[in-house]
């Protein structure tokens, strides 16, 4: 009897522990952290800053990763469009909306990175522009006859450049900049323009970025002559992957540049959006 008892008082314990565990809920497997971005060798930095790319007007060594399109506009009539072919190469084209029929333009380059080196990156930049114009003549003979005669011209010219990348974070949040570009005639080589730029971009916050340049130029040749000053540019970028906006102002630097009327400089706009 003793033995029945027993056996009663085990059963009982099986049948309520099977009954807790029917009630608690399946166990799950431990959850797994998302799959990680598609491996690129682009810096953080630049992954968090559509308009990475440049400061305010010059290129900055830095390259989107491969894949990526953008389409920017600056002061709303200068359009441009970008794509990577890979981590280190962007194809990019830019142009004026038309507002006359009498004047086109177009410039088309491509920027490859050729070192990345602990904080440092170099670029080379190269491009060709074109330029077409329409100009149409009146003359009045006086009897009352008006002839109109039309022409046009076009002409264009290259461009080679480097810029140069020095990262003051690791991720390249924030980072100094340095472009030397020279343009080169279709037609007369005589003299060269060659443009100096420097600029800073420095984080402020998590989507706002400082952003400093200054340009300016000498010209070599038959005509030789210094720029009389700088350009300098001045605002705030807020970024993010897909979508990089530009404000701040450009003002000349030089003697007699000062305005009245602007003290404050030019003010200045520019949108990227960045896409997959």
């Amino acid at each position: 009897m003793r033995s029945t008892w027993v056996s009663r008082v085990v059963g009982s314990c099986v049948i309520a522990v099977s009954s807790v565990a029917a009630a608690q809920p399946a166990a799950t497997e431990p959850s797994q952290p998302p799959p990680p971005d598609q491996a690129t060798t682009v810096d953080l930095g630049t992954l968090e800053d559509a308009n990475a790319g440049r400061s305010w007007l010059t290129p900055t060594a830095l390259t989107p990763p491969a894949g990526t399109f953008a389409f920017s506009d600056y002061e709303l009539l200068l359009v441009g469009i970008s794509y990577a072919v890979t981590d280190q190469l962007v194809i990019s084209a830019e142009t004026m909306v038309p507002v006359t029929s009498d004047f086109y333009w177009g410039f088309a380059s491509a920027k490859l990175q050729i070192l990345k080196q602990g904080r440092l990156r170099v670029a080379l930049q190269g491009g060709a522009a074109g330029v077409f114009a329409k100009s149409t003549d009146t003359v009045d003979d006086g009897m009352g006859n008006v002839t109109t005669t039309s022409s046009s011209d076009s002409t264009g010219g290259l461009e080679v450049g480097g810029a140069a990348t020095y990262c003051l974070d690791a991720p390249c949040f924030s980072h100094v900049d340095g472009f030397v570009g020279a343009a080169f005639a279709y037609q007369n080589n005589a003299s060269v323009p060659v443009g100096f730029a420097g600029s800073l971009v420095a984080r402020l916050g998590r989507r706002v970025r400082l952003v400093l340049e200054a340009d300016s130029a000498h010209l070599f040749g038959d005509i030789s002559g210094q720029a009389d000053g700088i350009l300098g540019w001045y605002g705030l970028r807020f970024t993010s992957r897909e979508i990089g906006v530009d404000v701040g102002f450009v003002k000349p630097f030089c003697d007699g540049c000062s305005s009245d009327v602007l003290p404050l400089g030019f003010p200045v706009l520019s949108f990227t959006y960045r896409g997959m």
